[in-house]
């Protein structure tokens, strides 16, 4: 008689559209992480809101706020209550925004970022080019 599998342990899903898409491709390493995390912390519950202080994702206060910031600009996140000076965690929603980012949206949300007008850490240099040009670069599927 065969051997039942164990039942897999809760897991995060990830689709490829979102994988494919201009936003998730230009999200650093650090804001995927926190991404994960997010969804892991909010584990599928109905009312979509979770909290994720910045002590859970094993980042520095700045590195993580960063990346926060660079989630909420490129469309996966909402901030629907702020916590900051209250000493409590934001709450977030997850948002459906990354889904009608374009490639141009991308270059146009980068070059605000560095000018300022987005007060966001998108980081702007990967071995000494800018992210504006890596998208040139590449080919997006249409």
């Amino acid at each position: 008689m065969r051997q039942r599998k164990p039942k897999d342990s809760p897991h995060v899903r990830i689709y490829r559209s979102m994988i494919k898409s201009p936003a998730f491709k230009v999200l650093s390493g650090n804001a995927v992480k926190v991404f994960i995390l997010g969804k892991d912390r909010w584990g599928g519950q109905p009312e979509n809101r979770f909290q994720l202080p910045y002590t859970k994702t094993g980042l520095s206060p700045k590195a993580s706020s960063r990346c926060f910031s660079e989630l909420t600009a490129f469309g996966f996140l909402d901030v629907t209550e702020r916590g900051g000076l209250y000493h409590k965690a934001n709450i977030y929603t997850w948002s459906e925004r990354w889904k009608s980012i374009t490639a141009e949206d991308v270059k146009r949300i980068l070059a605000e970022s560095k000018s300022g007008k987005i007060k966001s850490g998108i980081p702007g240099n990967y071995n000494g080019l800018s992210k504006v040009k890596l998208l040139e670069r590449r080919k997006w599927p249409v």
